[in-house]
């Protein structure tokens, strides 16, 4: 039983590891962003940036969001029978890879877009 724990606790642990990764990706493009926005103050090019920037925000706050739960999960694993518990790590896991799927599609959204535009 205890394996099983250590093994969830592992799970969770290589779940906050993307959520860190995804945090640092999010932070570089708010920074290329911001960059771009600087060089570039085209009418037709600050509707879509400031899109994007809404966007980033926004994966900022779900992030933070699974985080949150995932620090959650670590501390009260052990409050609850080991089914429950590894039911709660599965739904975790099946959400930060939904996450990481949506977020790599925004982000190869947000390269096409922006830099294709920026190019202008």
């Amino acid at each position: 039983m205890k394996t099983m724990r250590k093994n969830n606790l592992k799970e969770l642990a290589v779940c906050q590891n993307k959520l860190v990764h995804f945090l640092n990706e999010n932070a570089l493009l708010k920074y290329m962003l911001s960059e771009i926005v600087d060089e570039n103050q085209e009418k037709n090019f600050l509707p879509l940036a400031e899109y994007f920037q809404n966007e980033l925000l926004l994966k900022d706050e779900k992030l933070k969001s699974l985080s949150k739960q995932i620090n959650e999960l670590k501390m009260d694993g052990f409050d609850h029978e080991e089914e429950i518990y590894e039911m709660k790590v599965q739904n975790m896991q099946k959400e930060v890879l939904h996450f990481q799927k949506e977020y790599e599609n925004f982000s190869r959204d947000f390269k096409s877009k922006v830099y294709k535009n920026s190019a202008s």
